[in-house]
């Protein structure tokens, strides 16, 4: 810690202060960390406790060339800023514009929680039945049950 000696008697010229140094110890601390469970995304996944929401626009009919929104929201304990958005495959039927993100954290008794939202465009190119579980998951690894998880659509 950087403190100042003030000087007795006051100068015209110069500082009336001189730099000194103080120097404070303490007990080491330890802090154990676990590995992860071997697994191919080991080294890609959050670790917390998450749960999804998820929305749809509501329309009767969805047409191609035209866009409908789609919210993907996860939410729970955990390092809620670093969740990035689901990895989505390229596919000719439906046209995904990149997403809208918002995010909510709060922190009380060392804990982290919070969620963060995705809101998509998507747009059909062609038609079909598709199910946004072939597109939209989230793989993350939750220490209570010690297991890795995935949050699908």
């Amino acid at each position: 810690m950087k403190k100042y000696k003030f000087a007795k008697k006051q100068n015209f010229f110069g500082s009336n202060r001189k730099e000194d140094f103080k120097t404070f110890y303490t007990a080491p601390k330890s802090v154990r960390v676990k590995q992860l469970p071997a697994h191919p995304m080991r080294d890609l996944v959050n670790v917390g406790e998450y749960k999804l929401a998820e929305g749809i626009e509501e329309k009767a009919q969805f047409e191609t060339g035209k866009s409908f929104k789609y919210r993907f929201l996860i939410q729970g304990k955990g390092n809620i800023s670093s969740i990035k958005k689901p990895d989505l495959p390229k596919d000719s039927g439906l046209l995904f514009y990149p997403p809208n993100t918002e995010q909510n954290v709060s922190r009380a008794s060392g804990v982290v929680y919070g969620s963060k939202q995705f809101d998509y465009n998507i747009e059909p190119s062609e038609p079909g039945t598709y199910n946004l579980g072939d597109y939209f998951q989230w793989v993350y690894f939750n220490p209570t049950t010690e297991r890795y998880d995935t949050l699908r659509s």
